[in-house]
């Protein structure tokens, strides 16, 4: 009510998204979904805005949880969608507990603000990003943090291990992109909640380390 946009301007937003978004983000989730997990976005954004980002990172539309904005013929503001569970106090824990009437599994989900964290207990990872912005509540209480602008990390943190060793030994032309995440894993904070994460992977490492230099000799 107070800013009173116009609808041309989430189309400004959107480019803005876009022309800012972590290099290797098209890369990774493309990798990701590949190999099993359902992507998903969901912002407090603004659908508009946040449609052309998904369609970038190739994300499709079903997989897209945003608020809506009313406008008019003319594209004048006439208010949002108050019924629109993005739009509530702790909208993202309430977006995902009804998505897990419809999709079984483990979730995960990533973030630079607090609204991540409030998802718990309906995410069983809440990992933030202070590739852009770091927040101290963030920092602390995320069970996983990631600090470098990247998402290369996500590939060792969401798939699992019996996965990670089948694309490795199975796909050597996609070795390089898990070299790529383990060498991204220094940016990486892991809480006491996470420790067995931290351990699985310190372990595949140390294998795939072994592996090459016995491959090497």
């Amino acid at each position: 009510e107070l800013i009173q946009p116009k609808e041309k301007d989430l189309d400004y937003v959107a480019n803005i998204y876009i022309n800012n978004i972590v290099k290797d983000a098209r890369v990774v989730i493309k990798f990701l979904q590949e190999n099993g997990i359902d992507a998903m976005l969901i912002s407090g954004g603004f659908r508009s805005s946040i449609i052309p980002l998904a369609e970038y990172v190739g994300i499709p539309k079903q997989n897209i949880f945003a608020n809506d904005l009313i406008f008019g013929e003319k594209g004048e503001y006439l208010g949002f969608d108050g019924k629109n569970l993005l739009s509530q106090e702790k909208g993202k824990k309430k977006q995902i507990e009804k998505l897990k009437h419809k999709k079984n599994g483990r979730y995960a989900i990533i973030g630079d603000g607090v609204s991540e964290l409030e998802t718990e207990p309906e995410t069983d990872f809440r990992i933030g990003f202070g590739g852009f912005i770091s927040r101290e509540k963030v920092f602390n209480e995320a069970d996983v943090f990631l600090s470098e602008q990247t998402f290369y990390p996500l590939i060792l943190l969401l798939l699992d291990s019996h996965k990670i060793q089948k694309i490795f030994y199975e796909q050597p032309e996609n070795r390089e992109l898990l070299i790529k995440a383990f060498n991204s894993m220094r940016g990486v904070k892991f809480n006491s909640r996470a420790r067995l994460l931290k351990q699985s992977i310190i372990e595949l490492y140390e294998e795939f380390v072994f592996f090459v230099k016995n491959v090497r000799e």
